[in-house]
C-alpha cells in the first residue's frame, strides 16, 4: 500500500492513517496466524488420535483375522474328529451287527446241539433201561436155571432118600420161583 495515502475504514468513512491500518492488519493476521496455530495444534492432536485410533483398530483387526484363521483350523480339526468318529461309530455298528449276527448262529447251533443231545439222552436212557432190564432178566434166568438145577438134585436126592414129603417142598419152590420171574 501507497503509505502516503490514507485508508479508509469502514467507519463512517473516516480515514485512517496508514501506520494504524497497517497495525489493525497486523493484529488481525496474527489473531488469525495464532488461531490458525491453536486449529492447527488441535488438528494435529486429532490427526494423532485418528492415528492411533486406526493403528488400533489396524492391530485388532489383525488380531480378529488371526483368531478368524485359528477359529477356522479348529473347525476344520472338529470337522476331521467328526468324521473319524463317525467312521468308528459306523465300524463300531458293523461289529456290533457281526456280533448278533454270531451269537443268533451260536445260539441256533447250542439249540440244534440240545435237541439232539436230548434225543440222545431220551435214546441213551432207553438204551440203559433197555440194557438193565436183558441184564436183570439174565440174571433171573441165570437164577431161575440154577433154582431149577438145585431142585432138581434136591428131588432126586429127596426121592431116593425119604419119599413122597419132600417132593411137596419141591413143588412150593418151584411155584415160588415162579412167582418170582412173573414179578420180574
Amino acid at each position: 500500500m501507497d503509505s502516503s495515502r490514507s485508508f479508509e475504514a469502514g467507519n463512517n468513512g473516516r480515514t485512517i492513517p496508514p501506520q494504524e491500518a497497517c497495525n489493525r492488519i497486523a493484529a488481525v493476521v496474527q489473531e488469525a496466524v495464532q488461531t490458525m496455530g491453536v486449529v492447527a495444534d488441535e488438528k494435529m492432536r486429532m490427526l494423532k488420535k485418528a492415528r492411533q485410533a486406526l493403528e488400533t483398530c489396524d492391530h485388532e483387526l489383525e488380531e480378529k483375522a488371526k483368531e478368524v484363521s485359528e477359529l477356522k483350523l479348529e473347525r476344520q480339526r472338529k470337522r476331521l474328529q467328526i468324521d473319524e468318529l463317525e467312521s468308528i461309530a459306523r465300524l463300531k455298528e458293523a461289529e456290533a451287527d457281526m456280533f448278533q449276527l454270531k451269537a443268533d448262529e451260536a445260539r441256533r447251533e447250542a439249540d440244534r446241539l440240545q435237541r439232539i443231545a436230548l434225543a440222545k439222552s431220551g435214546k441213551s436212557e432207553e438204551d440203559y433201561a433197555s440194557s438193565y432190564l436183558k441184564q436183570r432178566l439174565s440174571e433171573a434166568e441165570a437164577e431161575k436155571q440154577f433154582l431149577f438145577e438145585k431142585i432138581k438134585l434136591q428131588d432126586q436126592s429127596s426121592r431116593s432118600s425119604q419119599g413122597n414129603d419132600i417132593g411137596d417142598t419141591s413143588q412150593e419152590l418151584y411155584s415160588k420161583i415162579q412167582e418170582i420171574l412173573k414179578s420180574v
